[in-house]
């Protein structure tokens, strides 16, 4: 990555995870579909389709960039590597990973973390819990005004 005065390692403005990322083709703006702080497992291992936003921004160039799903014991359970153009400091580079099947050992904190160079950029706390499969259907949480 070259540098310029000012301008470093990127800064990571935000992470999210949802069940899934659209992007619209006309317009480019992206939909995140979904957006959850917590996943609900019958058993362990637990496999779950889950998408991971995350923003970038005060960089310039050629940056690589990590994203990890990590358990709270800091185990890295999947890993994404790629690399990332940022023409200039002011860009704000949004990007979207979809990982069709996360595979979860535990029950426990998690962390959806972005990393640039072995740098922690950012990250994003979310549960995984043990559900018990409920014997009859579940009223919606819906406030009515």
């Amino acid at each position: 990555m070259t540098t310029e005065p000012g301008v470093g390692t990127p800064i990571c403005t935000s992470v999210l995870v949802c069940e899934q990322i659209y992007q619209d083709r006309a317009t480019g703006k992206l939909a995140l579909i979904g957006v959850f702080n917590r996943i609900g497992a019958e058993e362990f291992p637990h496999q779950e389709s889950i998408s991971v936003f995350f923003s970038l921004t005060n960089g310039r160039g050629e940056v690589d960039v990590t994203l990890q799903i990590e358990q709270d014991d800091s185990e890295v359970l999947v890993k994404i590597q790629g690399r990332h153009n940022i023409p200039g400091p002011l860009t704000i580079l949004d990007h979207g990973v979809q990982l069709k099947k996360a595979t979860f050992k535990k029950a426990g904190r998690h962390w959806a973390t972005v990393w640039c160079g072995g740098e922690l950029l950012n990250r994003r706390p979310f549960d995984v819990v043990l559900m018990k499969t409920p014997s009859g259907p579940t009223p919606p949480d819906i406030t009515e005004v």
